[in-house]
């Protein structure tokens, strides 16, 4: 429950049920909220070894997709469902084509190198 415990302390979580038992009773919470957070109570050693055992790569885009999905619900509660899928999406293609012009950067050095060399000693 380590993964957990950055959000909220453990001593907190019977609490946390409590009062979401409590909100399904009154009718503020839905009942597939509640067996989520309950689910997440009863698997998280699971869910927290599993992610111990993924590479630290795998782990950095798991975080990532978390944060977009972060990001979109903040924006849809601003401005909307439609146009935080737009933002997001158009975010989402912005990084991907950052990845792709970073990864082919050594390429386009040296192409740029060659020429340039090639260049100089056409030149005498």
């Amino acid at each position: 429950m380590r993964l957990l415990g950055w959000f909220i302390p453990e001593e907190w979580w019977p609490w946390v049920l409590l009062g979401l038992t409590v909100g399904w009773l009154v009718g503020l919470v839905r009942l597939r909220t509640l067996a989520a957070v309950g689910t997440l109570i009863l698997l998280g050693p699971l869910i927290e070894a599993w992610l111990d055992s993924l590479p630290g790569w795998v782990r950095l885009g798991l975080v990532g997709l978390v944060l977009l999905a972060l990001l979109r619900d903040v924006l849809a509660f601003f401005l909307g469902d439609r146009a935080a899928d737009h933002a997001v999406g158009d975010f989402t293609g912005y990084l991907l084509r950052l990845a792709f012009w970073t990864l082919t950067l050594p390429l386009r050095m040296a192409t740029w190198l060659a020429r340039r060399t090639l260049r100089q000693e056409r030149m005498p």
